[in-house]
């Protein structure tokens, strides 16, 4: 599936979703128009959406948001400062991976920091752990946005020349980390939120530009569609856990 010329088709992403959207268990929206693969469609198509309305930004006002990421720092950087500025949301909780994000989001944002409105806590890899003192703490979450510590290979080819070593193309251990830190990530986060009642996840996928290689949209598109449709039994199982057990820990 990774390579490029066996990727899914406009068709296949368009029968993925509607399989998504067809789904009782499933709440939401989805949007996968293109897919990713092609940058310039996929631009245009995002901004199709616009901006959420007045109504539906005053119901975010008052509310815990949690964040999961690092290495997209530009992006939630921005995410961050829209949340307290201008959605007004009553406190931001930040998971990182290291302490050195951590503290990097606090010193971008020391009034809210002092302020208690915005909360860090760094993982250190116990994403589930973090995920459990952040509800202990802080309490349930509205807005849950799930973003992957780490980048996707930007350097590594899928396939190499015909007679040569493939020294440069991923391998085994290269796709174990490129699957753990991009799915198995967003897997553990979904299991503890799915038990959350009201909680609302959203799952985002490696980001890629205009600079960015075939190899690396092949990739991310591949991490975007496995995503699409796991979640799905969690949701249904949580149901029913939710109604049979409560507990301030989120297993």
């Amino acid at each position: 599936m990774l390579h490029l010329q066996q990727m899914p088709s406009e068709i296949d992403v368009a029968r993925a979703t509607v399989y998504y959207l067809a789904d009782p268990v499933v709440s939401g929206e989805t949007f996968h128009p293109s897919g990713g693969l092609n940058f310039e469609r996929t631009v245009t198509e995002g901004e199709l959406f616009g901006k959420a309305s007045p109504a539906a930004i005053g119901r975010l006002r008052g509310t815990t948001v949690y964040i999961v990421g690092e290495y997209l720092r530009k992006y939630l950087t921005a995410l961050v400062r829209t949340y307290l500025d201008e959605c007004e949301v009553g406190r931001l909780v930040m998971i990182t991976e290291t302490e050195e994000a951590e503290q990097a989001i606090r010193a971008t944002f020391p009034n809210h920091a002092s302020s208690g409105r915005l909360c860090t806590i760094a993982s250190r890899g116990d994403i589930e752990g973090a995920l459990d003192a952040a509800y202990v703490q802080f309490g349930r979450p509205g807005p849950v946005v799930c973003t992957p510590f780490r980048p996707i290979p930007a350097s590594l080819a899928l396939t190499g020349p015909k007679g040569s070593d493939w020294d440069n193309v991923l391998n085994e251990a290269d796709f174990a980390a490129l699957v753990e830190h991009n799915l198995t990530h967003h897997f553990r986060v979904a299991r503890k939120i799915s038990l959350i009642d009201g909680a609302q996840l959203v799952l985002v996928t490696p980001a890629t530009g205009s600079r960015s290689t075939g190899e690396e949209f092949a990739m991310a598109n591949f991490i975007k569609t496995t995503c699409t449709p796991s979640p799905l039994p969690w949701a249904s199982r949580a149901s029913a856990l939710c109604t049979t057990s409560r507990s301030t820990r989120l297993t």
